[in-house]
């Protein structure tokens, strides 16, 4: 499992932004995390991956201790993190980028299994294999970014608005890449900003409104309108 518990982080400028935050993921399943804009779902995100250090509280993923571990201790511990925007690395083809996500696994076999399995699943990284990263239009770029990170054969998996602005057509390919993740059993954690299609992937949810969790609970609590509105208004 992968879990926060009573997490404390401040900004630069010492503006409180997560406030006692308590989330837990467990394997095979989809956490999502929803709320506005500045609601604390990506500095969540961000602290989970080792990039902001909290103030306050515990990080654990399958029972072991993530702080103070740096981001790379903790990408070779399973954790890897999809960030929106995705940046890509100049230079460097789609078919380089997904091997770039694998650096650090020895089974050459294993790997070229899961590039295959990744253009299965996601059929426009295929169509654009040898062409540049920077040069694909933002859905693809999108999807290349989760390919990368399930590259690293993760135990846990860090999606920052996986599905935000994307097509219907792109959004199937990666709520079915998502689905099949949790049925390999990897715990998901993903933060978006709409409703729209979300719910669709979910097992749990977590509401966020000003840095604290203001709900918990099945994606069907979450649609009626009294939690709706205690996230969004």
């Amino acid at each position: 499992m992968l879990s926060a518990r009573g997490l404390r982080v401040r900004s630069p400028g010492g503006f409180l932004v997560l406030d006692d935050v308590t989330v837990v993921v467990h394997p095979g399943e989809v956490v999502v995390l929803v709320g506005p804009n500045g609601s604390g779902k990506t500095m969540l995100l961000r602290t989970f991956a080792g990039l902001v250090h909290p103030e306050a509280g515990t990080i654990h993923l399958y029972g072991k201790p993530l702080l103070p571990h740096p981001a790379h201790r903790r990408a070779d511990s399973g954790l890897a993190y999809a960030p929106a925007p995705p940046a890509m690395l100049a230079g460097l083809s789609v078919q380089d980028t997904l091997k770039v996500g694998a650096w650090h696994r020895r089974d050459r076999r294993a790997v070229a299994r899961d590039v295959q399995r990744i253009l299965e699943d996601l059929p426009p990284l295929g169509e654009r294999l040898h062409h540049l990263a920077e040069s694909l239009p933002a859905p693809a770029r999108r999807m290349l970014a989760l390919g990368r990170a399930v590259m690293s054969a993760p135990r846990a998996l860090l999606l920052d608005e996986p599905l935000g602005g994307l097509d219907d057509e792109a959004a199937a390919y990666i709520r079915r890449a998502i689905r099949r993740l949790r049925d390999d059993g990897v715990a998901l954690l993903a933060a978006e900003h709409a409703l729209t299609g979300t719910l669709a992937i979910a097992d749990r949810a977590y509401g966020f409104r000003d840095g604290r969790v203001v709900f918990s609970g099945s994606p069907s609590a979450l649609a009626h309108a009294a939690a709706f509105g205690e996230i969004y208004y």
